[in-house]
């Protein structure tokens, strides 16, 4: 059956097959060299542009690190005026109740002495 010919619809022969395979597998060879060797010419064609595209995203990537640290160093600030804020207010309010307290003493010893 493997032997009949092509013209009576019956399978190929297995030498048939195997000079199909090997043309194939030559195919494909040449096929991957030229693929290989047009990616190869595209990416250095591309590679300008692709250094380019680095350079305009490490350039946005500083700008945004910049920023981040200038909002950084402005919240920090803020948080450094409100603590400061908040010791005056303390540091005024225990001196405001240290005198209230030191009049409070002042007019009772006063009462007592009447």
């Amino acid at each position: 059956m493997g032997d009949e010919t092509r013209g009576s619809g019956m399978p190929r022969s297995a030498e048939d097959i195997q000079q199909a395979i090997a043309r194939i597998r030559g195919e494909l060879t040449r096929l991957s060299g030229e693929i290989e060797r047009t990616a190869t010419e595209q990416f250095e064609q591309r590679k300008p542009e692709l250094r380019g595209s680095m350079d305009d995203l490490e350039a946005a990537i500083d700008s945004l690190a910049t920023r981040a640290k200038s909002l950084l160093g402005d919240l920090k600030a803020k948080l450094d005026d409100a603590g400061a804020e908040a010791g005056e207010r303390a540091d005024s309010a225990g001196k405001g109740a240290a005198a209230d307290g030191a009049g409070e003493r002042a007019d009772s010893a006063t009462s007592e002495t009447r």
